[in-house]
């Protein structure tokens, strides 16, 4: 039986996400970042039942003002773990594309939602192998992936078009590229939003804000890229 589920996706920018869950009152917030650091943005504060960090660095890990009293967090976890009645598996995955010689390893996130399929790639550095992807589309098609674009420190958009063909999302919302908000004295050199879409060939839903409500049974059936303004 198709089940129903209601979500409310929020980028506050970066590799952050909120994912609120509405039909179980639930809020998953990735990769959190430290704002003094990253630039002029702001995290969603003690807003988390659980905060999923792909590895420890400090634009990706910031949890503690981020999650709720009695909420739970995960940092570069690998393996599968249910919290809060969410099932979670953290798939893992390298940082540079080097095998994590560089950079370190990186958790690639699989959460499933009932029928839903959420995927966050955080700071993933190389294209996915057949085991890995095999891990990522266990349970199924993803529904929702998100997906680092920026090159330099991940992957840049030519291999995140090639591991989108890999998993063959519904929804995909790039993320970790530049943006004027972003401090440009580490993030200035990477890629744009607008060098992935030159590449992209499919559909586009661009927003003029940084949240949307989706209806995950009410998804494309052909893979499109959702882009939030933060």
């Amino acid at each position: 039986m198709v089940i129903k589920m209601r979500l409310r996706i929020v980028y506050w920018g970066h590799a952050c996400f909120q994912l609120d869950i509405l039909d179980k009152g639930i809020t998953l917030v990735f990769d959190p970042f430290d704002p003094v650091t990253t630039g002029d943005l702001s995290i969603p504060e003690k807003a988390a039942d659980i905060v999923l960090c792909s590895h420890e660095h400090f634009d990706h890990a910031n949890w503690r003002p981020v999650i709720k009293t009695g909420g739970a967090h995960l940092v570069k976890f690998f393996g599968e773990k249910e919290v809060h009645g969410i099932k979670i598996i953290g798939v893992k995955t390298a940082h540079d594309d080097a095998g994590g010689r560089y950079r370190g390893l990186n958790s690639a996130y699989l959460v499933l939602v009932n029928n839903t399929k959420i995927i966050h790639l955080g700071d993933l550095g190389h294209i996915l192998n057949n085991e890995q992807v095999s891990m990522l589309t266990q349970y199924g098609r993803p529904d929702i992936l998100f997906i680092p674009i920026g090159s330099v420190y991940t992957i840049g958009p030519h291999e995140a078009l090639e591991i989108i063909n890999q998993l063959n999302p519904r929804a995909v919302f790039p993320m970790h590229y530049n943006h004027p908000k972003l401090n440009q004295g580490i993030f200035g050199h990477l890629k744009t939003i607008d060098d992935f879409l030159k590449l992209w060939k499919g559909n586009v839903n661009r927003f003029d804000k940084n949240q949307i409500e989706l209806d995950t049974n009410a998804l494309p059936s052909e893979t499109t890229v959702y882009v939030l303004t933060f």
